[in-house]
């Protein structure tokens, strides 16, 4: 178990110094559902992705029958 922290720890220290550059992060939306609640929760989920770095960028992929009203 302890090695497993430490992998964990060491994986979660590299994610953090590696979005402190400009990062896209990419998410696939499976359904409706889970597209309304990003939505409803969008700006949330911006500013916490930016506030590691203000030119990060949230790429979200879906498919065609997925509707999404958010306009920037």
């Amino acid at each position: 178990l302890e090695s497993v922290v430490k992998k964990y720890n060491r994986r979660i220290k590299r994610f953090y110094e590696r979005i402190s550059e400009p990062t896209i992060f990419i998410r696939y939306i499976e359904d409706q559902n889970e597209m309304n609640y990003i939505e409803a929760n969008l700006t949330l989920f911006l500013s916490l992705l930016t506030s590691y770095n203000k030119e990060s960028k949230l790429l979200l992929i879906c498919n065609n029958d997925i509707r999404f009203i958010y306009l920037d």
